[in-house]
């Protein structure tokens, strides 16, 4: 029976590696920005449990974002892909986005965003 894979094989010129290459398939992004008791912002990405702190929710997004393609990036040149992606956050922070789902509605209340996407581009999926 054959089960779905998140990578796929293209061959390598023989010129340059006689093995192939294994080219890592984009993982969804699921996660959230919040502002802070103290006034700051925190982002977290769900699935690769990375956080990031910033001083505005632009600020911390852009934080965020530059983290995950590091992270991406370190994993495929690492050829440590299978086991650090995904990387899930603890069922904790998966409670804290449904519960800012919930509120999505009346996000004048909260100053905060949800995001649910494709990775970014970087190496790892060039």
């Amino acid at each position: 029976m054959a089960t779905a894979s998140s990578e796929t094989v293209e061959p390598v010129p023989a010129s340059k590696n006689e093995g192939m290459r294994v080219k890592q398939r984009r993982p969804v992004l699921r996660g959230y920005i919040r502002q802070a008791p103290d006034g700051s912002y925190q982002g977290m990405c769900l699935t690769l449990n990375l956080a990031a702190r910033g001083r505005s929710l632009e600020d911390t997004e852009k934080k965020l974002f530059a983290l995950i393609v590091a992270y991406l990036t370190d994993a495929q040149e690492s050829g440590t892909w299978r086991a650090l992606v995904p990387r899930r956050a603890p069922l904790s922070y998966y409670m804290t986005y449904f519960r800012l789902r919930i509120f999505s509605p009346f996000r004048s209340l909260m100053d905060f965003k949800l995001f649910v996407q494709s990775a970014p581009d970087c190496p790892a999926h060039a």
